[in-house]
C-alpha cells in the first residue's frame, strides 16, 4: 500500500507505533524502518506515558525533502508472522504416563544440576541460579533444591516414552523431539515487595530495595517462542508432580509447532528467493534490451549522418561544376577526404557483412554484439 509522508507523520504522533503497525498489517519494526528511511520523526521512549500527564513536550516538525514521494509499504516483507499454534487435528503421540518421583538414583543431567545448585551460593535476594550446556536452567531457593531435583529427574526419565531426549544447548539443556529443539526452565514461585533501606552513617540518605519471599512452589515453563500452554506449576488443588505428564506432552506439542513454523518460514524464504531471482532475471533482460536499443539507435543515427554528409558533398560538387574557377590541389584533397569520411561513417555495409559472416556471437557483448560505433 502507499501512504504520504504527511499522513504517516500525523498517524505516528496520534497513536503508538505498535497500534499503527497493526492497522497497516505490518510489524512495528518494519514501520519504524519506513519512518527512518523517509525522515519521519518518531515519538521518543516514554512519550505516551508523559502525554497522559501533560508532560510530553513539543512535537518536532516534519523535515522537508527535496523530492516528495509517497511511501510504499510492502506488507509481505514487513508483516510479522503470528505465533504458530499447535495443530489440534494432528495425531497426538502416545499419552505420557504419570512420572514417579524417585529419589534413590538420579539421572545424569539431574544429578549434575543438583550438584551445581548445592555448591552455588545464593545471590543477595536468596536465589540459586543454575545454567550450562549440560545443566537444566533453574532458579530456586535453598529450601527447594531437593524437590527441584526430583521433578527434573522424573521429566528426564519420561522423555524416552515420547521418543525425545535432552541435548546440549548454548545456555542450558534443551528438549529435542524429531530434530526440533525446545527451551524450558524450572523456577520457584515468589513474591516481591519494596522495603526501605537506611544509610548507617547518614540518616537522610536511604532508599528502597526489593525483598523476595519464596513460596516453596515450583513451576516449569517453556521459553521458546510458542503460542500454546507454557507454564505448569504447583497450585492450590494440584501439585506440579501431578502435571509432569502434561508438561512433557506440552514439550512435544511445542516441538511440533516450532518445526511446522520453521518449515513454513523456509518455504516462504524459498518463495521470496525465487521471486527475487525472477525479478532479477526480468531486470537483466530489460537492461540488455535497453542496451540493444541504444546501440541500434547509434548505428541508425550514424547512417543518417553519413547520408547527410554525402548529400552535402554532392551539392558542393554540383555548385563547383557550375563555377569556372579551377580548384587548387588542397581543395581536391579536402573533397576527397570529406568523401572518404562520409562513406566510412555509414555502418550499413559493415553491419551487413557481420550479419552474413556467420559464427557464434561474442558472449560478452550482449544481445547486440560488438558495436560498430
Amino acid at each position: 500500500m502507499k501512504i504520504s509522508r504527511e499522513e504517516l507523520y500525523r498517524r505516528v504522533w496520534e497513536k503508538p507505533v505498535t497500534h499503527i503497525a497493526k492497522e497497516l498489517d505490518i510489524s512495528d519494526v518494519g514501520l519504524a524502518k519506513a519512518c527512518r528511511k523517509h525522515a519521519i520523526p518518531l515519538p521518543p521512549v516514554g512519550y505516551w506515558v508523559k502525554l497522559k500527564f501533560g508532560k510530553a513536550g513539543t512535537r518536532p516538525p516534519l523535515p522537508k525533502l527535496a523530492v516528495e514521494s509517497e511511501i510504499e509499504i510492502d506488507a509481505r516483507r514487513y508483516r510479522l508472522a503470528p505465533p504458530v499454534k499447535a495443530d489440534e487435528n494432528e495425531p497426538k503421540l502416545v499419552v505420557v504416563p504419570q512420572p514417579e518421583l524417585q529419589a534413590e538414583k538420579l539421572s545424569r543431567f539431574t544429578a549434575a544440576t543438583r550438584k551445581k545448585l548445592l555448591s552455588t551460593k545464593p545471590d543477595r535476594h536468596g536465589f540459586l541460579e543454575c545454567s550450562g550446556p549440560e545443566l537444566f536452567s533453574c532458579r530456586v531457593s535453598e529450601g527447594t533444591v531437593e524437590y527441584a531435583a526430583l521433578l527434573l529427574d522424573a521429566v528426564e526419565k519420561a522423555l524416552p516414552e515420547v521418543q525425545a531426549k535432552l541435548v546440549k544447548g548454548e545456555k542450558a539443556l534443551e528438549f529435542e523431539h524429531d530434530g526440533q529443539r525446545v527451551s524450558f526452565r524450572l523456577f520457584e514461585q515468589h513474591s516481591r515487595a519494596e522495603a526501605p533501606v537506611q544509610d548507617p552513617f547518614y540518616k537522610r540518605l536511604g532508599g528502597t530495595e526489593y525483598v523476595y519471599t519464596f513460596t516453596g512452589k515450583l513451576s516449569l515453563e517453556i521459553t521458546s517462542y510458542f503460542d500454546g500452554r507454557k507454564k505448569w506449576g504447583d497450585g492450590a488443588r494440584e501439585s506440579l508432580s501431578d502435571k509432569l505428564g502434561s508438561f512433557v506432552q506440552g514439550l512435544v506439542d511445542a516441538a511440533r509447532a516450532l518445526k511446522k513454523r520453521a518449515q513454513e518460514m523456509e518455504a516462504q524464504r524459498l518463495r521470496w528467493a525465487e521471486e527475487a531471482r525472477v525479478r532479477e532475471e526480468r531486470e537483466r533482460e530489460n537492461r540488455a534490451l535497453e542496451d540493444f536499443r541504444q546501440k541500434l539507435l547509434a548505428e541508425a543515427r550514424a547512417s543518417n549522418d553519413s547520408q547527410l554528409m554525402l548529400a552535402y558533398l554532392l551539392r558542393i560538387q554540383e555548385r563547383l561544376a557550375e563555377s569556372d574557377t579551377p580548384l587548387e590541389k588542397h581543395a581536391h584533397e579536402w573533397l576527397q577526404r570529406a568523401q572518404r569520411i562520409a562513406e566510412q561513417a555509414n555502418p550499413e555495409l559493415r553491419r551487413v557483412r557481420r550479419l552474413t559472416a556467420g559464427g557464434e556471437p561474442d558472449p560478452f557483448s550482449g544481445y547486440f554484439g560488438r558495436a560498430l560505433i
